[in-house]
């Protein structure tokens, strides 16, 4: 099974088109978001498997470290695509094919 750093991995392969400064952005944010995961929810170890409801408590929790609300806004655009993407097509494998 893919671990969440694969599937980020594989993501950040289709970023084309996007400004370096916010690709940067953009996988930070991911990176974050797969961090807090299994702290919150460990049983979450796939991105099929994260809701909405993972996605609300991540944001809720950079409250506490007093992120911005566009900083935060900007977090959730990006693991949106990030899942999005998930959602629409699995990792790949170090040859190329499906995982």
């Amino acid at each position: 099974m893919a671990s969440l750093a694969d599937w980020q991995e594989d993501w950040a392969h289709t970023l084309h088109g996007v400004a370096d400064s916010s690709k940067i952005v953009y996988l930070r944010s991911v990176t974050q978001f797969r961090d807090w995961l299994p702290h919150a929810y460990p049983k979450a170890t796939t991105p099929r498997s994260s809701t909405p409801r993972h996605v609300h408590g991540w944001l809720a929790a950079l409250v506490e470290p007093g992120r911005s609300d566009a900083s935060r806004l900007v977090r959730l655009i990006a693991v949106r695509l990030w899942l999005g993407h998930c959602a629409a097509d699995p990792p790949r494998a170090t040859d190329g094919s499906r995982r």
